[in-house]
This record gives structure tokens, sequence and C-alpha cells, in this order.
């Protein structure tokens, strides 16, 4: 018997499910949360061990509450990047590195932009 629970021998003890917080994939002790804004958008978010989980959860239900949630703020790493961009960077920090075949490489990511 661990706390007020009956564990019957065998079986793993449930512990209590939090609400918003949910482990992805099962065992892998990855826990997200998910959460809806004060608009109705579904949020979710990759936060590490189950404590930090739950905590991260509650502050977010709470800055929902108090009107503070600015969903800029957990965005901020999403942003778009441009084709261009990053065709360019390929091309500089890889294919110029890497590849006998840069120039041509270069020709032909040229003629595709026109």
């Amino acid at each position: 018997m661990e706390g007020n629970r009956i564990v019957r021998p065998g079986r793993k003890a449930s512990s209590k499910k939090q609400r918003g917080v949910y482990e992805r994939p099962k065992g892998s002790n990855v826990w997200w949360i998910l959460y809806y804004d004060q608009f109705g958008k579904r949020h979710r978010e990759k936060v590490g061990p189950k404590g930090l989980a739950i905590t991260a959860y509650q502050k977010r239900k709470t800055e929902i509450r108090e009107g503070k949630f600015l969903p800029e703020k957990v965005n901020e790493r999403r942003q778009a990047i441009l084709f261009e961009a990053m065709l360019t960077s390929y091309l500089e920090e890889y294919s110029m590195v890497n590849k006998r075949s840069y120039k041509t490489s270069k020709k032909l990511s040229l003629a595709g932009s026109e």
C-alpha cells in the first residue's frame, strides 16, 4: 500500500494525471503542455521533466487569466525563414566547402530564382 492507494502486485502505481500536461512519446520522460489562450487558440510547448511541465502549465494559465499572455513571445523561436535565405546559407556553408560542383549548384540556384 502506497499512501492511501492499494497497489496490486505486478502493476505500476499510477500517478495522478495533471490537466494540460502529457508525455510524448510515452516512456520518454519528455513532457509537453497543452493550453488554450484567451482567443481560443491552442498552444503546445515541449517543456522537459514532468515537474517543470506542471509549473510551466500553471504559469501559462495564470498569464492568460491575468491578460498578460502574449502569443508572440511564445512563438519567437518560430520565425519564417525565406527560401532565398535558406538557399544562400546552404550554398555558403555547405556547398562551397564540401562539394566540387559548387559552381554548378550556384548557377542552377540563380537560374531558378529568376
